[in-house]
């Protein structure tokens, strides 16, 4: 709250960096209205801590689509994985976005570092988090063909970085199975927690 921010910006020395991650902890748009707010109670340099392909609130989901709606003109930090491979990639698209804004760009990274196409096919499971302003759940048409794709990316690629994403395509294999009514009762026991093989079954 406001006196919050009143006490800490007169306690703070000025020459230590303030880093802030916007008025939400995952935030859809960071521009300079992201600092309007502090910036009335803070001297400090402050840099946007962006939360947008951490996971660690959500460790089932991965998020490595393009880098949207950020301002290249601010001090921005990229809070990562902590999975090394995937945080290489990360750093890529950042680092490609700020040099160009086309979707084709992230394509391309993805294509340059020899990850196959069928994620290409898969990849609007892993573009964005669901942002902490008015959460919704998002209609992606979910297909057959989806779990072909996971199964080409699950069988057939071998990488240091296929082996950090195995957990999240066959994590979502086993959702579509579920969600499309193709996995048996016996897999669901097997494959779910207690308490969500409860609640599907």
């Amino acid at each position: 709250n406001n006196s919050y921010l009143l006490d800490f910006g007169f306690h703070i020395k000025t020459l230590i960096k303030i880093f802030y991650c916007g008025k939400n902890i995952v935030e859809k748009k960071i521009n300079r209205n992201s600092l309007k707010k502090v910036s009335k109670f803070l001297k400090n340099e402050i840099v946007l801590w962006d939360n947008f392909y951490a996971n660690d609130y959500c460790p089932s989901k991965l998020f490595v689509g393009p880098w949207k709606d950020r301002s290249s003109k601010m001090s921005i930090m990229i809070n990562p994985t902590g999975m090394i491979e995937t945080d290489l990639i990360i750093i890529d698209i950042v680092g490609n976005q700020l040099l160009n804004t086309d979707y084709k760009n992230w394509k391309n990274v993805i294509i340059e570092n020899d990850i196959p196409f069928h994620f290409l096919e898969i990849s609007k499971y892993f573009r964005s988090p669901n942002f902490t302003d008015k959460p919704k759940l998002k209609n992606l048409n979910y297909k057959i063909k989806d779990i072909e794709f996971l199964d080409q990316l699950l069988w057939n690629w071998h990488s240091d970085l296929s082996r950090e994403w195995y957990p999240f395509l066959m994590s979502l294999k086993l959702d579509l199975q579920i969600n499309l009514g193709i996995l048996s009762e016996d897999r669901i026991i097997k494959t779910q927690t207690i308490p969500l093989a409860n609640k599907i079954l």
